[in-house]
């Protein structure tokens, strides 16, 4: 009886029960076949927006190595610390991803050394005495999960770089690496000095060094790698009481010698 009167309503309004029922039917099929593409349209969203997101966390990385001198090492109360300062992003968001897993720092452990060695972070202070063997950095994010502490090694860490079968991390929809070689935010710095006693240099703020006097008709000689856009300043003999004779913002390769013009002493290009 209800069912009668059901169907004598849907024909009054334009449909059979029968065709609302096709109808319901077909939506049903079609919400289970779109809400899969939704899900996939949605993380593809989430992968696309990660990459972006590193390439911030990236650049803030960059500025501060610049800025600041100084590099923080792989752990992560280091790193995101010293990022949120060159950063519009919070310290959370900086350490997750927008799905909430933790980002990894990972660093080449012969970044400094031409064996395997745990980068613990670097301050500049009078400069390197040799260039950086692997100054090489990775970002590691996984939208699945909290990307894990490794036991890292150069094996390893190329393994990750290069892709390799037995990498640790595999890039894929879900998997995103961010590479940052860092070798061009070194300079070779070379100062030589003609005269019979020290010279010497200082790094922005920090400690005076020696460039050595001549020796035997030589000149002393010191080469240094220091970060880009250092501020470096010359001094005249005698160590450490000469007085300043010039500064440079350091955006190259760069060096300079101290000799005499007449009686008068200098630093000028060799």
């Amino acid at each position: 009886m209800k069912s009668g009167r059901l169907n004598k309503l849907v024909s009054q309004k334009g449909f059979t029960l029968m065709e609302i029922i096709g109808v319901m039917a077909i939506m049903a099929i079609l919400a289970g076949t779109l809400s899969p593409n939704i899900a996939d349209s949605l993380n593809r969203a989430y992968a696309d927006a990660e990459i972006q997101n590193m390439e911030v966390i990236a650049d803030s990385l960059n500025r501060y190595i610049l800025q600041e001198k100084r590099i923080p090492s792989g752990n992560t109360s280091s790193w995101v610390k010293a990022l949120s300062s060159f950063s519009t992003f919070t310290n959370e968001e900086i350490e997750y991803n927008s799905k909430g897993y933790r980002r990894q720092l990972i660093f080449d452990p012969r970044f400094f050394s031409h064996s395997d060695k745990k980068f613990s972070g670097f301050v500049q202070s009078k400069g390197l005495f040799e260039a950086p063997v692997s100054p090489r950095v990775l970002l590691v994010s996984d939208m699945t999960r909290h990307v894990p502490s490794i036991s890292n090694s150069s094996k390893v860490f190329n393994a990750i770089w290069n892709q390799a079968k037995n990498s640790k991390f595999i890039e894929s929809n879900n998997v995103k690496i961010k590479r940052i070689h860092l070798s061009s935010k070194f300079h070779r710095v070379i100062l030589s000095n003609q005269n019979k006693s020290n010279a010497y240099y200082q790094l922005e703020s920090g400690k005076y060094a020696f460039v050595p006097a001549t020796k035997k008709g030589s000149d002393g000689v010191i080469t240094r790698y220091i970060i880009n856009s250092t501020r470096i300043g010359l001094f005249k003999v005698p160590y450490p009481s000469g007085k300043l004779e010039q500064t440079a913002i350091l955006q190259s390769d760069w060096a300079m010698r101290y000799q005499a013009n007449g009686k008068n002493w200098h630093w000028v290009k060799p």
